[in-house]
């Protein structure tokens, strides 16, 4: 009873009695397209209905099957195909090719419905959708819970032998270019056989591809950002992850390199041993996202500049450089470091900063404790309800530059003022030091 169709199989047979007395069945089948064939070499190269790519051995073209019937034939580019393979190698037992019903027929979707799995188009038509199908889009492997009613389509169907119905084969998701992109920001690491997703998007889904071709779905929370942890698979060394606006059909993809942050060597400096804000430093330092003096200090005392604050929140957030840098966003644009440039350019492309009022970034000018609240305020925006009045629980709350109230309430509200430390006074104008630009890149960039 667990013996299917089309499976391969073998056995022992008493003479005479037509009676199995062992048998051996194998069914380790693959569903795709095919993408070439050396008939020199013996191999094809398939595209199967996760998206992945196999290359494949068959040693005898008596092994594909046509209709039921040995076929005798090759694999030409395009086919379809039913796969048998031999356990624990990409030889080929079986092939079974299939028949088109409809090639390249242009549909628009209109809604899914889940629980009977079928596709409905606006012209009247459905289809099934089955694990075996083929569903791509810009590239990804995609399911039809994420699609967005009036998306364009691409669809092949196969004859069904057995069957009235066609079998959907492939769907080819068209691009909007119309509909702007979801802004994405995420990253991958692993630390004790777990593997860490986190990030913001724009998007109101998002989905993780895994190196074996598994889907992970991650809700994404009120303010944008998403987490999870998963069980680490073996040898994963990369993930896909997709921003998917189910609302306007927007698609955003990422393929992150998944970290590794075992046994990570503690690095620290020899003036921070008293230091409160030492673990941040000590967890910054481990994983180069700051470094110290050549004298072994790390100085957490000192103020630190814009653009080396810049430059370590790119290397916190893993933020994806494009170079070159061919617009001039400053006026003292020269005077940017090289090691700054590339995550002042990121910042400022995203609104995160926008410079002086005589369009000038100064990137050796001190950073201000109300500086760094705007800038990590516009990279974690929240809903805050404004006011006229200032209700900062601070004597000196009236120091508050206008331009920086808004992000003074968004640290309220998401609990971040506490990370000033417990004092009547906040000072917004003083300069922040490099031991508080690691306390609050620990506390908030690591964790959200």
């Amino acid at each position: 009873k667990d013996i299917r169709a089309g499976d391969k199989i073998s056995g022992v047979v008493l003479k005479d009695l037509n009676q199995f007395i062992e048998l051996q069945a194998f069914s380790n089948i693959v569903y795709g397209r095919v993408l070439y064939y050396n008939p020199d070499q013996a191999t094809v190269s398939l595209l199967d209905s996760n998206n992945r790519f196999w290359q494949l051995n068959i040693p005898d073209l008596s092994y594909i099957v046509s209709g039921g019937m040995k076929a005798g034939v090759s694999l030409a580019p395009g086919s379809w195909v039913r796969i048998v393979l031999k356990p624990g190698s990409t030889s080929i037992l079986r092939a079974d090719l299939a028949i088109e019903k409809q090639q390249d027929m242009e549909k628009i979707y209109r809604h899914y419905d889940q629980e009977k799995q079928l596709i409905y188009m606006t012209d009247g038509s459905s289809y099934q959708y089955t694990p075996e199908t083929q569903m791509t889009k810009n590239g990804y492997k995609f399911t039809p819970d994420l699609l967005s009613s009036g998306e364009g389509m691409v669809i092949t169907t196969l004859d069904c032998p057995d069957s009235s119905q066609e079998f959907l084969a492939r769907v080819e998701v068209k691009v909007n270019t119309s509909v702007n992109l979801p802004a994405l920001e995420a990253s991958a690491s692993k630390v004790n056989n777990v593997l860490v997703i986190r990030g913001t998007t724009t998007a109101n889904k998002i989905v993780v591809i895994r190196q074996d071709g598994s889907r992970e779905y991650i809700p994404v929370n009120n303010d944008g950002s998403f987490s999870s942890i998963l069980p680490v698979q073996p040898s994963e060394q990369s993930v896909s992850v997709l921003a998917v606006d189910t609302r306007t059909g927007g698609l955003q993809a990422k393929n992150l390199e998944v970290k590794s942050l075992d046994q990570t060597p503690v690095k620290t400096y020899v003036d921070i041993l008293s230091d409160p804000d030492r673990s941040s430093i000590e967890k910054l330092a481990s994983r180069s996202i700051v470094s110290g003096y050549g004298d072994g200090s790390f100085r957490p005392g000192e103020t630190i500049n814009r653009a080396d604050f810049l430059s370590i929140l790119g290397r916190a957030g893993e933020w994806q450089v494009e170079k070159p840098y061919q617009v001039k966003y400053f006026a003292d644009n020269g005077d940017i470091p090289d090691w700054a440039l590339g995550s002042v350019y990121f910042a400022r492309q995203r609104g995160y900063i926008s410079g002086y009022p005589d369009q000038t970034f100064k990137p050796a000018n001190s950073l201000t404790r109300d500086a760094m609240v705007a800038i990590i305020a516009q990279i974690f925006p929240a809903n805050v309800q404004e006011t006229a009045q200032n209700n900062q629980p601070y004597l000196d709350s009236g120091n508050i530059p206008s331009w920086a109230q808004h992000s003074y309430r968004v640290f309220q509200q998401r609990g971040w003022l506490e990370l000033f430390g417990r004092s009547d006074y906040l000072e917004p104008e003083r300069p922040l030091t490099r031991g508080e630009a690691a306390r609050f890149i620990d506390r908030i960039m690591l964790k959200v």
